[in-house]
């Protein structure tokens, strides 16, 4: 209706004040945040934050509307504004979620073959198991599922007998979201720099299309830490 109207903004009124650098309940000194784009705002609620649904904001993608996230119990205080407007700092927030899966397929027969993901991915597919993150190599391909379709994404691939199949669970994804991620290897490198004096290590690494989202698998015991680490080497 929104954009049908031209609207020159939306206002979603919560119970919250808006979007954060990182969950409050894991990280005691995480910020407001003020602005945000589209495309960050959204990244956030695909990785997990809970403020909005993760298709709520794409009608208005590439609009002149301007979104605003209010507090219902605060009505004259402003919110978290979200425009086409690009945020000056490197790093938005840190997000995430726990119970997460990792399906490994690996084989000889990949390297330089046609089709192979397609046909690891379509039988997941059909199983009705929803696929989140992708990381490829030359002979492996890895996603990650919830954990409790962990064991029913492994059957769906098992007439692949020529390839060797590995899961691994207790796993989280960890969602770094930023304008200033893009084209800054200096970034990426703080993020590695900050879960490496913690001794947390990567399961899997995977950057969006959009190239302001860093999705980082790790073992779920070291979630809480690696939000923390994050958040205090950028905030």
């Amino acid at each position: 209706i929104s954009r049908v109207l031209n609207a020159e903004k939306v206002e979603f009124w919560k119970n919250v004040d808006g979007f954060m650098t990182a969950d409050p309940r894991i990280v005691k000194n995480a910020k407001f945040i003020s602005t945000l784009s589209f495309e960050e705002a959204a990244e956030l609620c695909r990785f997990g934050a809970k403020i909005l649904h993760p298709s709520a904001l794409e009608p208005l993608h590439k609009s002149k509307t301007i979104v605003e996230i209010r507090n219902v119990l605060k009505p004259n205080e402003k919110g978290t504004l979200i425009s086409q407007v690009k945020g000056n700092s490197e790093l938005a927030a840190v997000t995430g979620r726990k119970s997460l899966a990792a399906i490994s397929v690996s084989g000889n027969e990949m390297v330089e073959a046609f089709g192979i993901a397609s046909k690891i991915l379509t039988r997941v597919a059909d199983a009705n198991i929803p696929v989140d993150v992708i990381a490829t190599g030359q002979a492996n391909i890895s996603f990650t599922v919830e954990e409790k379709d962990a064991m029913a994404a492994k059957n769906a691939l098992k007439d692949l007998e020529q390839f060797e199949i590995k899961h691994k669970e207790k796993l989280a994804l960890v969602g770094i979201v930023g304008n200033g991620i893009k084209g800054n290897p200096k970034v990426i490198s703080q993020v590695f720099a900050a879960l490496s004096k913690q001794g947390i290590k990567s399961e899997m690494i995977s950057q969006g299309a959009s190239e302001i989202d860093l999705s980082i698998i790790l073992e779920q015991k070291d979630y809480e830490k690696a939000i923390q680490s994050i958040h205090d080497e950028f905030f």
